[in-house]
């Protein structure tokens, strides 16, 4: 913790390590080749800290990363592409940055993603078609964001339940005249799942309340066991 800058090599020697640890700081930015190498990461956490800037390629030479973590930070935009070499990648945390924009294909190169919380930024406008159509994508956080509206096609048809409390969009917009929502999805406009790494953990059988008991909670999808999956 407190910890101002991160060097280029600064995980030399690391490159068998499941976790990467680095949230809770106060650096602005990394240097685009510090996880080059990470062969067989899990989790990777930059959480909680005074991120600005990412590079581009960032993550173009890790390992297959099954969880990310950006959420709590200052991110007012993210370089093209930079999820296009995350194949394996099943959650990633975005939430209470300062991002303004999300364009279509942002994460595109998600192939696994099973949830993305976006909440708690200041996305505007319309949500285009193709945002959130990655084919196992189940669960988007979009509440506390300006957007207004969203593309028919923006969501995928394996979403299971999309968050939109403190939006200005509705539940009722998003299946009625914007015609985005799927047929099977449910929508929430009243709470908020506030728990701290949000919903990027979500459908795969690793978030619980032993260690956030705000997951325990209707809103997070509590299930009596484990969050949703």
């Amino acid at each position: 913790r407190g910890v101002t800058a991160i060097k280029e090599r600064a995980l030399e020697k690391n490159e068998g390590a499941i976790g990467v640890y680095l949230h809770e700081n106060v650096f602005e930015t990394v240097p685009a080749g510090v996880f080059d190498g990470l062969r067989n990461p899990l989790t990777i956490r930059l959480d909680h800290g005074a991120l600005s800037e990412l590079p581009p390629g960032l993550f173009d030479e890790i390992g297959p990363l099954r969880f990310l973590f950006m959420s709590h930070n200052r991110l007012e935009e993210l370089p093209s592409g930079l999820f296009d070499n995350l194949d394996d990648l099943l959650g990633v945390g975005l939430h209470n940055n300062r991002l303004q924009n999300l364009p279509s294909d942002t994460f595109h190169g998600l192939h696994r993603v099973i949830g993305i919380d976006v909440a708690g930024n200041n996305i505007s406008g319309t949500i285009g078609a193709g945002t959130f159509t990655n084919p196992d994508l189940a669960f988007v956080s979009l509440a506390h964001n300006p957007v207004r509206s969203a593309e028919a096609g923006a969501f995928s048809e394996a979403l299971e339940q999309v968050w939109l409390t403190g939006s200005n969009l509705t539940c009722a917009r998003l299946a009625g005249v914007d015609g985005a929502l799927p047929s099977e999805a449910g929508c929430i406009e009243g709470e908020v799942c506030d728990a701290g790494l949000g919903v990027a953990l979500f459908g795969n059988d690793v978030c619980n309340s032993a260690w956030d008991q705000r997951y325990n909670t209707a809103v997070c999808l509590w299930d009596g066991g484990d969050c949703k999956y």
